[in-house]
């Protein structure tokens, strides 16, 4: 995982995407918070989401926003409002960024890219028991 996820020297740095899958209880949400705990001096912003449904997966969206928004003062009116702001933000934040899917374990319930910003400096997790 970490050497997937870190940028390259020869190259322009890219989004990059990691799955994580396995049986439950076999330590795939732990692996993603190592993660977290060995490079949070490396990254900008980490986000964890739970994406058990998409009502939780937009909750926790909608926090992100809103936290993305302090100080700022953007009216954010819903949702989608909420939504569309934390994706342009983190599109257009400079440095490294990490968001963390976590417990996608039915992704034909709903498809978790819709929430997911475009950037050089993205980095998805997912983690699902399939």
């Amino acid at each position: 995982m970490e050497e997937h996820l870190e940028p390259k020297p020869d190259r322009r740095d890219r989004p990059k995407t990691v799955i994580l899958r396995a049986l439950g209880g076999q330590g795939k949400s732990q692996l993603g918070l190592e993660y977290c705990r060995r490079y949070q001096d490396h990254i900008r912003g980490m986000f964890w989401i739970d994406a058990t449904n998409k009502s939780s997966a937009e909750r926790d969206l909608e926090r992100i926003a809103d936290q993305l928004n302090e100080g700022l003062g953007r009216v954010l009116k819903n949702t989608k409002d909420r939504l569309m702001f934390m994706k342009e933000r983190l599109r257009d934040w400079e440095g490294r960024w990490l968001l963390v899917f976590d417990n996608y374990d039915q992704p034909e319930s709903f498809d978790v890219t819709e929430f997911f910003p475009t950037s050089e400096f993205s980095r998805p997790i997912y983690v699902a028991q399939r």
